[in-house]
């Protein structure tokens, strides 16, 4: 009689600490899924505000990347074009720094 309560007490303790286990592991679901959700909104938030700086950034003055770079021969030019887009798009560098308008005082001085 002792051996066998033993051996169910020892089952009872082994099924507990299953138990125990899947818990935690569904906790950690839990808190992973609701991360990712906060994730997906922040990186939606991002996003919109990338956009409207974007919007806001470029507007009708800045010289078209496609039709500067299609109007020229030089490979230089698309070059700094190309340069000064991504640099524009990064959100770090606007029209008025002076890397920017140097880039553009090239490309100018390429075209004329």
């Amino acid at each position: 009689m002792k051996e066998l309560a033993a051996y169910r007490h020892n089952e009872l303790k082994s099924a507990q600490s299953i138990l125990q286990r899947q818990q935690q592991e569904l906790e950690s679901v839990k808190i992973h899924s609701e991360e990712q959700k906060i994730i997906r909104k922040d990186l939606t938030q991002v996003k919109e505000e990338v956009s409207r700086v974007q919007k806001e950034t470029f507007n009708d003055e800045c010289p078209s990347k496609v039709t500067e770079a299609e109007d020229t021969a030089n490979p230089d030019v698309a070059r700094w074009i190309e340069e000064r887009d991504i640099l524009l798009e990064t959100g770090v560098y606007t029209q008025n720094d002076f890397t920017i308008q140097q880039l553009d005082q090239k490309i100018k001085a390429c075209l004329k």
